[in-house]
Formats: structure tokens, C-alpha cells, sequence
């Protein structure tokens, strides 16, 4: 549930908290599937806003390794 202290003035999720969350997700994905020291994506894009009071949900998978 987005929260109104991780939203900005717009009323939509805080970029920062969503590559936070991004960034946790991916990096237990990859740590598994690796077993050794990650690093996490290169590039970003964020297609929609999450708004206040939406339900967001981060789920993550390896698609490559190399």
C-alpha cells in the first residue's frame, strides 16, 4: 500500500522509494541465483505512476547471466 510520506507532491510514488524497493527485490533474486556478490540493473524505465493509496507489488527474476 503506497503511504502518503512516499509520495510527492503529485500524490505519486517517490522514485527513489520505488528503486529502493526495485533494488531489494532484484538483488535477493540474483544473489540466489548466483551465490556471490551482485550488482543490479543498468537501466530503468518506469511505464506508469503508482498513486496514493494503490496497492504495489515488486516481483523480480533473473532473465540472463553474463
Amino acid at each position: 500500500m503506497l503511504f502518503p510520506n512516499q509520495t510527492n507532491p503529485y500524490g505519486t510514488l517517490f522514485g527513489g522509494d520505488a528503486l529502493r524497493l526495485m533494488d531489494m527485490a532484484a538483488f535477493v533474486a540474483a544473489s540466489r541465483h548466483v551465490r556471490q556478490p551482485v550488482v543490479t540493473a543498468e537501466r530503468i524505465d518506469f511505464r506508469v505512476p503508482v498513486r496514493h493509496g494503490q496497492l504495489a507489488g515488486v516481483i523480480s527474476r533473473v532473465v540472463g547471466n553474463g
